[in-house]
C-alpha cells in the first residue's frame, strides 16, 4: 500500500481507495464488541464502500510507524476477560503485500493505547495463537511457521 500522511485509523476501500474516518469511540466499541463476541464476527472488520458500492471492500487501515506505510487489517483476535478494561490483541495485517502480525492493546475505549505494544505471558500467547487458528481456519498455523513452511 502507498505511503500516506493520514493519522490514526480509518476505513479504506480496496477497490476505489476512498476513505472514511473513524470516530474514536466507535473504534473502541468495535474492538470490544468483537472481543465480547468471541472474535468470531470478523465481518465487523469489513464494510461496504458507499463510493464504489462494493461489499466488504472497506478495511481498517493505519500507519506502520517507521515508514508511514499503510497497513490493512485482516483479522483481530485477543484475550477477553469480562469486567476488565484491558484488551490485549494480535492483529493480522497486510503491509506492502506481505502478511504481518502486530500485538496491541486497548485500555477502555482509549484508542491512543493502541500505539503501545501488548506484552503477553507464554500462556496468553498460546491462547491468542489458538484463537487465531480457529478464527482464521488455519489449524496448522503455528506448526507451519515453526517448520519454515
Amino acid at each position: 500500500m502507498a505511503k500516506t500522511n493520514k493519522r490514526g485509523y480509518w476505513w479504506e476501500c480496496d477497490k476505489c481507495k476512498g476513505t472514511v474516518r473513524f470516530n474514536k469511540r466507535e473504534f473502541g466499541s468495535l474492538l470490544w464488541g468483537l472481543a465480547k463476541g468471541g472474535w468470531e464476527k470478523q465481518s465487523l472488520l469489513e464494510r461496504r464502500c458507499e463510493n464504489c458500492k462494493q461489499d466488504e471492500s472497506l478495511h481498517i487501515t493505519h500507519h506502520f510507524p517507521p515508514s508511514k506505510e499503510s497497513i490493512r487489517v485482516i483479522r483481530i483476535v485477543g484475550i477477553y476477560k469480562e469486567r476488565r478494561d484491558f484488551l490485549p490483541m494480535m492483529w493480522e495485517a497486510i503491509v506492502s503485500g506481505k502478511q504481518r502480525f502486530d500485538f496491541k492493546y486497548i485500555k477502555g475505549n482509549k484508542t491512543k493505547t493502541l500505539a503501545s505494544p501488548a506484552v503477553l505471558t507464554e500462556e496468553e500467547l498460546v491462547s491468542v495463537f489458538k484463537t487465531y487458528r480457529v478464527v482464521a481456519e488455519r489449524p496448522g498455523f503455528l506448526a507451519a511457521l515453526i517448520q519454515g513452511q
